[in-house]
């Protein structure tokens, strides 16, 4: 299917649910930070156990500015192609608060955690532990594995970037679930 079928999908991505999928974010690298900015920052991503599917990524920064919609954060999704990444047509770009404070796929995780209801967003330490991306609210992908690069910026200027890998899997159901659903469908056609 050519990407241009998706994307005439992409601009209702935000209501739209992926089935029994869902995003695995692994390896996650930061490459850059700007240091009179962010003195400390860190991402990991882990899973507890081969029994939960699940991987859960922890975050910590110290930011040394409060911040506010002067800051953007643009995120890049690029497909895994053979051995390399190829940028795709599904970028996001966002003003810090309107990330943070609206966003339904990654910040969800991020509101769980704080305690602020408005910009800006003071200077200080910040850690956020086991973090998905909310399942509800994935976008429609043309693609199953890839990669997520992500820029942090003041107005012009990069102040940080890094990226993970990207993997939609298929959520695993139990017997039981499968059971359920098959007698609800035989009880819809009879």
């Amino acid at each position: 299917m050519s990407k241009f079928k998706y994307f005439v999908l992409f601009p209702y991505w935000a209501g739209m649910v992926v089935g029994s999928f869902y995003m695995v974010t692994d390896k996650p690298v930061i490459t850059y930070v700007d240091h009179e900015y962010f003195p400390y920052m860190n991402i990991t991503s882990h899973r507890y156990g081969r029994s939960n599917q699940m991987y859960y990524t922890s975050f910590h920064f110290n930011v040394s500015v409060p911040m506010d919609n002067n800051f953007t954060l643009e995120v890049v999704f690029y497909e895994a192609v053979s051995t390399q990444y190829k940028r795709s047509f599904i970028e996001l770009h966002y003003k810090l608060c309107n990330f943070v404070f609206k966003d339904p796929i990654f910040a969800a995780a991020l509101r769980k955690q704080i305690t602020l209801k408005s910009c800006p967003i003071p200077s200080g330490v910040y850690n956020f532990y086991n973090m998905t991306a909310s399942a509800e609210h994935l976008p429609v992908m043309p693609f199953r594995r890839g990669r997520i690069h992500v820029a942090f910026n003041l107005k012009t200027k990069n102040i940080a970037r890094g990226y993970c890998d990207l993997e939609l899997k298929e959520a695993k159901t139990s017997k039981a679930n499968k059971n359920i659903v098959q007698k609800i469908i035989s009880n819809t056609r009879g």
